[in-house]
């Protein structure tokens, strides 16, 4: 005789002794159907008050409260959260009203006040281990490591960024490439891309193109690199525009402030009210022009100066 497959109604009740009892009502076959409560499994349409101890959701998971002890549970689809969905894993569309949180975020995060995860055993906590796709937060989107889109409100922090992150405040991270606009600041240890800060730029290695409202600062500094007040580091190399001052130890390329110094040695093309350089080696074009190794009659010239020693 042929077996028809036929729904099954399972009512289970899951905890242990002194812990709260954890719920579902599931109308599903072999998995796949409507859970209503904590269900462990479910493939399809799940509502539950907070999640807790869950193994794997694909399909629409809703939930009311934030969720815990709930980091080794895969959610796949989309994720609704009253508070925020929480999980090891998340893959699809996730939406919370307060936060999201995972380890592991795939897709597209929105919420309220921030996107991040933690690996704390009760659920969502700031700082995603990784995270690749398209990230909003009212406030802020974290994580350890980012690839993707990132908008927050306030600003987006990472170890590693990469793609496209905009903060309202600033945007920050131990490495980040791609394009960065802060509403006051970007900064880290180590810039490559396209950096914008409404006040500034700053990092220990920048590559590509820095601009900031008042200035860019940096150890090592290659590209294009424009301050709006000024620019300073230890090594500037490429173009260099300072809107009142021009300093580091060593030039390598191009500048332009009303004050270009160069501590160390200057090789390329200055322009410049007043020119200093303990070492030139190149060509200063200004009102006054200082190249420290040159013969004293040709230190300080008008106009323009080169080094003529050897």
């Amino acid at each position: 005789m042929k077996h028809r497959p036929h729904l099954v109604l399972a009512w289970t009740l899951l905890g242990a002794a002194g812990s709260c009892p954890a719920a579902s009502l599931d109308i599903a076959y072999h998995d796949c159907g409507i859970g209503l409560g904590n269900s462990k499994r479910l493939h399809g349409l799940r509502l539950n008050l907070s999640d807790r101890e869950v193994e794997r959701v694909d399909g629409l998971n809703v939930t009311l409260w934030a969720p815990q002890r709930n980091d080794a549970a895969g959610v796949n689809g989309l994720g609704l959260g009253v508070i925020g969905p929480g999980a090891g894993s998340i893959r699809g569309v996730a939406v919370g009203g307060l936060g999201v949180g995972a380890r592991k975020l795939a897709g597209i995060a929105v919420a309220g006040v921030g996107v991040g995860a933690g690996h704390g055993s009760r659920g969502a906590r700031p700082g995603v281990s990784a995270a690749t796709g398209i990230f909003v937060g009212g406030v802020g989107v974290g994580a350890d490591r980012l690839r993707g889109i990132a908008i927050g409100g306030v600003g987006v922090g990472a170890e590693d960024l990469g793609g496209i992150c905009i903060g309202g405040i600033g945007v920050g991270g131990e490495r980040a490439s791609g394009l960065l606009v802060g509403g006051l600041g970007v900064g880290g240890e180590v810039l490559h891309g396209i950096c914008v800060g409404g006040l500034g730029v700053g990092g220990q290695q920048i590559r590509g193109i820095a601009i900031g409202g008042l200035g860019v600062g940096g150890d090592d500094l290659v590209g294009l690199c424009i301050g709006g007040l000024g620019v300073g580091g230890d090594h500037v190399g490429g173009v260099a525009l300072g809107g009142l001052t021009l300093s580091a130890r060593d030039l390598v390329g191009f500048a332009a402030s009303p004050f270009c110094r160069f501590k160390g040695d200057q090789t390329g093309l200055t322009l410049a009210v007043l020119n200093v350089a303990r070492r030139l080696h190149g060509l200063q074009l200004g009102l006054f022009n200082y190249a420290g190794n040159n013969p004293w009659p040709a230190r300080l010239l008008p106009v323009a100066n080169v080094h003529l020693g050897g």
